[in-house]
């Protein structure tokens, strides 16, 4: 409502033919002219260029291939090019939607006061109340357990009660070099990782080997 009246009030000591708003985008526009040149094509149409890349311009349908022209209903730099050149005014071009007239329309509105809620007139029906609020802290859920935890169990009073599973006694190992105490974050070996040689080594059988010893074996 405080927003709607000085919106009113602002409109209505506007003196320009166009909105603020609409002049200081024009203004902007104004100050990117100088990187850009205008080439006739046909009648309407223009090729504005500016710096590597080119655009194209109708006069008559307030169109550039810019889209800037088209959306904003406002002349874009390379309309603005053209308008210039030909000394033409560029207010003459600017969206009628832009209007002070039109401007001060959309705010004549306005909203009603209203009245408190003394003045509300009483229906006679039973007063709803607040539900009541939950007394203590919120209870946390307790984490679930992964597949591979195996968490010890305590007795006390007759209860079993479980522990969380202690770290300090965990050695932890490199996944580059394999050495203990650090893991590959903190490991000061640079390069590709060393070969390692498996902890259980499995016996390769291959089927159907035979069990005459090889040339190599009568040799020695």
């Amino acid at each position: 409502m405080i927003r709607i009246d000085l919106r009113r009030k602002k409109a209505k000591n506007h003196k320009g033919k166009y909105s603020i708003n609409a002049m200081e985008r024009l203004q902007l526009e104004m100050k990117k002219i100088v990187n850009c040149k205008a080439w006739p094509a046909g009648p309407g149409e223009y090729e504005v260029k500016e710096k590597k890349s080119s655009f194209q311009l109708y006069m008559g349908k307030h169109s550039c291939s810019c889209r800037k022209w088209d959306m904003s209903g406002i002349p874009c730099r390379h309309a603005l090019t053209v308008i210039i050149d030909k000394k033409l005014n560029p207010k003459n071009y600017i969206s009628s939607w832009y209007l002070t007239s039109r401007w001060r329309n959309e705010y004549s509105a306005y909203i009603d006061a209203v009245r408190g809620c003394n003045f509300w007139r009483k229906s006679g029906e039973t007063e709803l109340l607040l539900p009541p609020k939950p007394e203590g802290r919120k209870r946390i859920p307790k984490r679930i357990k992964e597949r591979n935890e195996s968490p010890q169990k305590k007795k006390s009073k007759g209860k079993e009660k479980e522990l969380k599973l202690s770290r300090k006694k965990r050695i932890i190992h490199c996944g580059i070099c394999g050495g203990e105490g650090h893991n590959t974050r903190k490991c000061q070996f640079f390069g590709p990782a060393p070969y390692r040689r498996p902890n259980k080594v499995k016996e390769s059988a291959t089927v159907g080997s035979s069990s005459q010893p090889t040339q190599s074996q009568v040799i020695d």
